[in-house]
């Protein structure tokens, strides 16, 4: 579903999911207001049920701005019976509590305890298995049943993919793009590491993007170990006076490299720099997935 010009408002679906609403394409919504709203609108539309990750203060204040919540089943680290929940007007068995506990989720769902497991490290992938349990049961499949297979599930291409290795150092790609995406990437790759360090190349997308949320990124980026920066990629925008990768690079406390525009190059700092036992995650949404392609070229 793409939310970055409104027209998600115009997609039919009797189950809906969203895990999260952050402040994003504002270029479009102007303000938080206008974009709560929207998401709202696309919550009143749901056919039979929505299904809401209800940690999430985005979608907690886009659910203040509906009137009827009969549909809702949310998810939540808080108990069923947490008063925050009477707040939203949203009754004990709408809520779906869980606890994580290191490789495993375990929720209540219909007075029923359940423990799932899947294959990517990362306290995210568990919650969306979570939310794909909850609206698949909706359609009339055995909770018991999902619960029993999503640990099977391999996953999609572009979501924390692994590329191959290259003189001990792994490459992963992953389209995160935004800074919460960004943070859920590199805690799970905390996962993935042992002995070497979890190294990030990160291209920001867009100038609109990176002007809104620079200070963000950085936040964000600071979480990892080593962090290489590329040039902005600009899907087809024109260039803001002083919005540059180094707006996110001068934020951060962790020094980033930013690495020359050009590929070749680029890719020959990475090999020189990385050793044997580092794992290289290229992240956003624009070509940085070509650099990790180079990067294991012969």
């Amino acid at each position: 579903m793409d939310e970055s010009d409104g027209t998600f408002n115009h997609h039919n679906a009797s189950v809906r999911i969203l895990t999260n609403v952050d402040e994003d394409h504002l270029d479009y919504y102007q303000n938080r207001t206008n974009l709560l709203t929207a998401f709202a609108r696309y919550m009143e539309k749901a056919g039979e049920r929505l299904i809401l990750n209800l940690d999430d203060v985005g979608i907690r204040d886009s659910l203040l701005l509906l009137k009827d919540r009969s549909k809702v089943l949310g998810f939540s680290s808080a108990s069923d019976s947490d008063p925050f929940f009477a707040g939203l007007c949203l009754e004990p068995s709408q809520i779906a509590p869980f606890t994580i506990e290191g490789e495993r989720l375990r929720f209540r769902f219909q007075k029923i305890e359940y423990s799932i497991f899947v294959k990517y490290p990362g306290e995210h992938y568990l919650k969306n298995a979570l939310a794909g349990i909850l609206a698949a049961s909706e359609t009339g499949l055995k909770t018991e049943e999902l619960v029993s297979v999503v640990g099977d599930y391999s996953g999609v291409s572009r979501r924390l993919e692994y590329m191959g290795g290259r003189r001990g150092v792994e490459v992963y790609d992953d389209y995160g793009h935004h800074p919460t995406e960004i943070k859920a990437v590199i805690r799970s790759m905390e996962g993935l590491k042992k002995d070497g360090r979890a190294v990030i190349l990160f291209q920001p997308h867009r100038y609109t993007r990176t002007q809104n949320l620079y200070r963000e990124f950085a936040s964000s980026l600071d979480y990892g170990e080593k962090v290489y920066l590329l040039p902005i990629y600009s899907a087809g925008e024109d260039p803001i006076d002083g919005v540059q990768t180094e707006l996110i690079a001068e934020e951060m406390r962790n020094s980033p490299e930013i690495l020359p525009i050009g590929i070749e190059e680029g890719v020959s700092i990475l090999r020189r720099s990385l050793k044997p036992g580092d794992k290289l995650v290229t992240l956003g949404a624009g070509n940085v997935r070509e650099w990790g392609i180079r990067f294991l070229e012969n």
